[in-house]
């Protein structure tokens, strides 16, 4: 007897889409954020001159880069006979974690510090988010991870001047009244939200 298959129900579809993942990820985020207490952190430069650093500087990376990753749907069939309605699906998802983030990391962190680093921390999060897409653009979503640790890792070592001040590229360091950085991240979100609905990714 030919074997029927069961229409997709509303829960099956949204760990397909990796929600609960999304979701672990983002009360791992904000546990972090909350346990951290705004601590600062020194990381060794090349130049050995480094300012202190929030965690709020740091953070973002990891959930940007585990939220590029869990975008892709498990469902490959489905992928690559309805890839044209997914990636629009994709681009909602990624839109609506990332407000969400915004949200309640903003929440936690104004809880916690200054006004000045809820803006640093909502500021990074768009500028990591923006390149963990691209990076999941790129390479595919299981490469996602690889661009954003590497230049995390090059702004933390090389971002600094001789006089502690970071450098103009790097943007993540600068502090929270900085025009620059905030339109490099706004760029950077943009692009990436786009480059998720683009055809032609790499899906594996």
């Amino acid at each position: 007897m030919p074997r029927v298959s069961r229409p997709w129900g509303t829960g099956a579809y949204l760990r397909a889409r990796s929600t609960p993942r999304l979701l672990a990820g983002l009360l791992v985020l904000e546990t972090l954020t909350l346990l951290s207490g705004n601590t600062p952190l020194r990381f060794p430069t090349w130049s050995g001159v480094s300012a202190p650093v929030s965690v709020a500087v740091v953070i973002p990376v990891l959930y940007s880069v585990w939220t590029a990753t869990c975008l892709h749907s498990s469902m490959q069939d489905l992928e690559h006979h309805a890839a044209r309605p997914l990636r629009y699906w994709e681009l909602g998802q990624a839109t609506g974690v990332w407000l969400l983030t915004m949200l309640l990391l903003g929440t936690i962190v104004a809880a916690i510090s200054t006004p000045d680093f809820v803006t640093i921390a909502l500021r990074n999060t768009c500028l990591w988010f923006g390149v963990a897409l691209l990076s999941a653009r790129a390479l595919g979503t299981h490469r996602a991870w690889l661009i954003p640790l590497a230049g995390s890792l090059i702004v933390l070592a090389f971002g600094w001047d001789p006089a502690a001040h970071p450098h103009r590229w790097a943007v993540v360091l600068h502090p929270a009244g900085s025009t620059w950085a905030l339109a490099c991240s706004g760029l950077f979100i943009t692009v990436g939200l786009a480059a998720t609905a683009a055809t032609g990714r790499h899906r594996t």
